[in-house]
């Protein structure tokens, strides 16, 4: 069989450890993110924009807000 994953985010320290757990696709805990996302990308293309809780840019934002300590220790993120 084949299956796959998409937009997980996994965050990795500068010796590509990991620093915590993945975040996966169907995590949509950076609702409020994506919402400021979308906003900004609306207001700056000039044309609606909906950018999806699951995806990697607003688990990024919300890691910075919500895990500080672990967003500092990271130094790369990977799908």
């Amino acid at each position: 069989g084949v299956s796959g994953q998409q937009h997980g985010m996994v965050a990795l320290s500068e010796a590509y450890e990991p620093i915590r757990l993945a975040k996966l696709w169907c995590d949509v805990e950076a609702d409020e993110e994506a919402k400021e996302f979308s906003k900004q990308a609306t207001e700056i293309l000039k044309k609606p924009w909906n950018i999806p809780a699951g995806f990697t840019c607003p688990k990024i934002l919300w890691m910075k807000k919500k895990e500080l300590s672990l967003f500092d220790q990271t130094k790369w993120f990977c799908l």
